[in-house]
Parts: C-alpha cells; sequence; structure tokens
C-alpha cells in the first residue's frame, strides 16, 4: 500500500494567500495603439509610384505606411497599403529580432468608420524593414464613392496596431513571508530599544547622572547608583539592603581586582556589555562569580574558550575549576584530551600537579568517560 501523502491539505484555507511564501502573477505584456493619416488633394497622387508616411512611434518601436495608389492586380488597379517595421525601439535588439504584432488598416468613411480594411488577427512577425499588407480598395471605387471615401479631394487611412510582448511577472511576498518580515522588523525594533537603553543607562553610569553611591578601588572611585546595582546583583542588594557598613557609609570598596576590572564589571552593570573583556576575560570572570553575575561570566567564559592554546590550557582549566564555570572547563577539558601529549610538556600542567590535585581528578576522569 501506498503510504499517505504528508502534503495533503484538508483545509482549503491552508491554499490561501496568507500560507504561501511569495505570490506571482504573470501576463502577455500588450500594447495597442494606431495611426491616422489623411492625404489631402489626392489627385496629385495617382501617378505616384509610391507614398510613405511620416513614421510614428508605438510600443516602442518605430513604423511606417507605405501606400501604392495604383497598384496593378491582373487587370484591375488597386490602392495598396503596407506596414513596415522601420526600427527597433530598444536599440540593444539584437539584428534579426522579431516583433509579434496584429495591425488592422482602413479607409474611413465621412463618418468616420472604415469602408474597406485588411490586416490579421493572428499574430504576423515583424523583423526591422519588413512589411505587411495588401490590396486595401479598387482605385477606381475611391471616385464613385466621392463623398463617401473622397471627401473634399482627401482620403483618410487609418492604422491600428497591438504588439505582443515578453512575458511579464509580478511577484510579491505571501502572506506567511510577510508575517515573518514583521517578526524580523519586530525583531530589529527590540535590538534598538535595547540599545538605546543600554546606551541610556551608559550614559547614566559615565556622567554620574544623580549618583548616590562610591565604589572604591585602591587609585580610584567611581560613582555609582544603589538600585542599580541592588537590581543587577544578588551581593550587591545583600551588602546595601541590610544594615552593613555599605549602606551606612554610602560606599563599596573593592580592593582585591584592579581598576580595570571594576570598571569593566561596572559598566556590564549599567549596560549589559563591557569592551575590556578581550583583554581581562579571566579577572572579569572572577569578580562576576564573586559578585553574582551570571551573564558577564557566561560572556567571559566564551571569551577564554576561543583563547585556549597548549600554553595556558592547564591554568584554564584550573580557573574553571576555582570557579565553576562548567562551560570553560568543559572546553579545556576537551582542549587537552585531544592535544594530551603537548599539554604534559608545559610549566601550567606542572604548576597543576603539584597545586591543584583535584583538577587532575577531573582530567581524568573525563578521559577514563
Amino acid at each position: 500500500m501506498l503510504p499517505s501523502n504528508p502534503f495533503k491539505r484538508k483545509r482549503s484555507d491552508e491554499y490561501g494567500l496568507e500560507t504561501v511564501h511569495t505570490c506571482a502573477s504573470t501576463e502577455m505584456e500588450e500594447e495597442i495603439f494606431s495611426f491616422r493619416w489623411t492625404l489631402k488633394n489626392y489627385a496629385s497622387f495617382i501617378e505616384s509610384s509610391e507614398i510613405r508616411s511620416p513614421i510614428f512611434t508605438g510600443a516602442k518601436n518605430h513604423w511606417q505606411l507605405k501606400v501604392y495608389p495604383k497598384m496593378k492586380a491582373g487587370n484591375t488597379d488597386f490602392l495598396t497599403v503596407y506596414l513596415i517595421l522601420v526600427n527597433y525601439g530598444d536599440q540593444s535588439r539584437a539584428p534579426g529580432s522579431i516583433v509579434k504584432a496584429r495591425f488592422c488598416i482602413s479607409i474611413l468613411k465621412a463618418d468616420g468608420l472604415p469602408a474597406r480594411q485588411i490586416g490579421s488577427e493572428k499574430v504576423c512577425e515583424f523583423k526591422k524593414g519588413s512589411d505587411l499588407g495588401g490590396k486595401l480598395i479598387q482605385s477606381s471605387d475611391i471616385y464613385s464613392l466621392t463623398e463617401v471615401v473622397l471627401i473634399d479631394n482627401a482620403i483618410t487611412i487609418h492604422c491600428k496596431i497591438r504588439t505582443d510582448g515578453e512575458l511579464k511577472h509580478n511577484v510579491s511576498n505571501g502572506g506567511f513571508a510577510a508575517k515573518r518580515l514583521c517578526l524580523r522588523l519586530e525583531d530589529e525594533a527590540k535590538m534598538q530599544r535595547k540599545k538605546e537603553l543600554a546606551a541610556d543607562m551608559g550614559r547614566i553610569f559615565d556622567e554620574s547622572l544623580m549618583s548616590d553611591l562610591k565604589i572604591s578601588t585602591a587609585d580610584t572611585c567611581f560613582p555609582g547608583h544603589k538600585a542599580i546595582l541592588a537590581a543587577r546583583s544578588s551581593v550587591f542588594a545583600a551588602m546595601l539592603g541590610t544594615n552593613m557598613t555599605e549602606k551606612q557609609q554610602n560606599t563599596v570598596e573593592i580592593l582585591d581586582f584592579d581598576t580595570d576590572v571594576v570598571r569593566g564589571m561596572l559598566q556590564y552593570l549599567y549596560t549589559g556589555e563591557t569592551e575590556l573583556i578581550g583583554r581581562h576575560a579571566p579577572d572579569l570572570l572572577r569578580i562576576a562569580e564573586k559578585y553574582d553575575l551570571a551573564g558577564l561570566k557566561e560572556a567571559c567564559e566564551h571569551a577564554i574558550c576561543d583563547d585556549l592554546n597548549v600554553d595556558n590550557a592547564a591554568m584554564l582549566l584550573n580557573l574553571a575549576h576555582m570557579h565553576n564555570a562548567t562551560l570553560l572547563k568543559q572546553c579545556a577539558l576537551d582542549f587537552i584530551k585531544r592535544n594530551a601529549t603537548k599539554v604534559k610538556q608545559t610549566k601550567g600542567f606542572a604548576d597543576l600537579q603539584f597545586a591543584h590535585p583535584k583538577v587532575l581528578l577531573d582530567l581524568y576522569l573525563s578521559q577514563t568517560a
């Protein structure tokens, strides 16, 4: 038995515009245009072998009518008219290109309606310089139809042309794509709002706007805001929310980290990022662990993992172990397993053997797992 079709639809609305990614419509480009030509004092043209109209433009191409007042067919003279494609409107078209067209040539009566017509309702193929047409009316009938087609010694010829162009496709997003676009724009708007918020918060820190706290290092004092520090860190919340020295003196002392490390932590507290992570990732990981800043800690782990090498792998494994950095620990273990021979020859690995044997146990267990 053949399996059921997984693409079978059960509801008609699943075929609607709102469910598709892309919509399209296709049509044949078409242009209809006309040319009207009056030959005044027609008697003066009777003996002319050929008369050509002014060149007229339609559907980007250049056309012309060619008239023979008395062209013989057997023993009878006919007013004969031809339509000529003089030139292509698009000069980039290759020589010999075909223009597809239908046409109708009429000689008009006094009331403006056709007395006789020639042409083709079927598609004709024109090349540059080619002509199509034929016998429009017997030459003698023009005079026998005075005041019908010969008005004040003038005749009027009308030519209507309909050209077929290229296929024209119109493509637009369907409802599904429109929804996806809306979601993308919404996400971009959210990201922009977050950037604006981070910039505003950064300005609060950089310009010390309405600060109510001092964060002191060995050589610098940063202005801060109790509410922001407490909201971002459970450790600072405990310091500033209870009757501790920091709350009473409106001062937090951080003497166990360099000033740049403290600055990087504060930048992260206010804006969610810091440009100092590239230079101080290990120390920023330590301060993030101390003050319970999970986001900063994770960002540091990613930065350190990108910088793993044979010389620092053992030291960074120990850093991960000391500060419970799970991601960094796994990256370091995997790196050491892949490069075990080289890593074991480094000073960092030798120091690890004596100072931190527990870390070596983790490494051994990871290799036997």
